[in-house]
């Protein structure tokens, strides 16, 4: 640019480049950025984690409880305009395209996975099948899933004027009905084999009974821990806190509230992780998990000829 403001362009490329220096010579300094959301999983008596990423975002949403298969979204480059939901098996399989929609919501029979785009919710088979989907006029949708008689849907959302809460209908779209009160935001969603919609509200975690009655307020969590999943008795939850690194996850006794040591995560790699873990997921019996992690890298290079 001169100084009466008129510009003229030197370098145009197809990543993103920041300007660091130019010499008098005019030879410049500039840098490009790779942005990435990395899906990393371990399995049942593997020594150590295999990346399962999609393309440039792959945000994991959930993980069947026989660690066989993960469901991710994509909103990066990749994805395009829309976000998009994938399904892959864990052995490494090439992951399936389930279409636009975000969060996708493996039921816990592995048979279904739930997406939604704005006020649709789709069910897909994870097996051949069609896809259904479901409409509901008027509401904003933020998780959705299935209950496991395979019959009943639930999600977090909320309709015109109202707070957050969660609600549940059936496959053919009847009047969604309110489990818990406004205000309640998702926390990990469904937990406990299908019996408890996990949400936070007022600086705590609650779990709200899909059968009825009071909340269940999570004992001894913080407005700061993130739920990894539970124990296959059921009396326990797996708790993180997502900016630790590495992340340490403590098993959290339910009545009790104590919690003790369980595992600590962390790539391999850690240059240029940024942000901490976003939805570590844990199966119930601890031999495999899951988690997506954002990655920053950069590369220094010097160009010289722009004229």
């Amino acid at each position: 640019m001169d100084l009466r403001g008129r510009e003229r362009l030197l370098l145009r490329e197809s990543v993103a480049i920041v300007l660091q220096d130019v010499s008098k010579d005019g030879r410049i300094l500039i840098t490009n950025q790779n942005k990435r959301m990395k899906l990393q999983f371990r399995g049942k008596g593997e020594a150590a984690e295999r990346e399962l990423s999609g393309l440039d975002w792959s945000l994991l949403n959930s993980l069947s409880d026989d660690g066989k298969l993960v469901a991710y979204s994509e909103t990066g480059e990749g994805s395009g305009p829309e976000s998009l939901s994938f399904l892959r098996d864990t052995s490494g399989t090439p992951a399936v395209s389930l279409g636009a929609g975000g969060y996708p919501s493996l039921s816990l029979d592995g048979q279904w996975v739930v997406s939604f785009k704005n006020s649709a919710i789709s069910v897909s088979p994870v097996g051949p099948g069609e896809a259904k989907r479901i409409a509901f006029p008027g509401f904003n949708v933020a998780r959705a899933g299935l209950l496991p008689d395979g019959k009943t849907l639930w999600f977090n959302g909320n309709e015109p004027n109202h707070g957050f809460r969660y609600y549940t209908t059936d496959l053919d779209g009847a009047k969604p009905r309110p489990i818990s009160p406004e205000g309640v935001r998702t926390s990990r969603g469904l937990l406990l084999n299908g019996k408890y919609l996990a949400g936070a509200s007022g600086g705590k975690i609650r779990l709200y009974p899909i059968a009825g009655g009071e909340p269940e307020i999570l004992k001894g969590a913080t407005e700061e821990d993130r739920i990894a999943g539970w124990s296959t008795d059921e009396q326990s939850l797996f708790v993180y806190f997502r900016n630790d690194m590495p992340a340490k996850v403590y098993r959290l006794d339910r009545k009790t509230g104590q919690r003790e040591p369980m595992m600590e995560l962390a790539p391999a790699d850690r240059a240029g992780v940024t942000f901490g873990f976003s939805g570590i997921m844990i199966t119930s019996d601890r031999s495999s998990y899951a988690y997506s992690i954002r990655q920053e890298l950069s590369e220094l290079h010097w160009a010289d000829g722009l004229k």
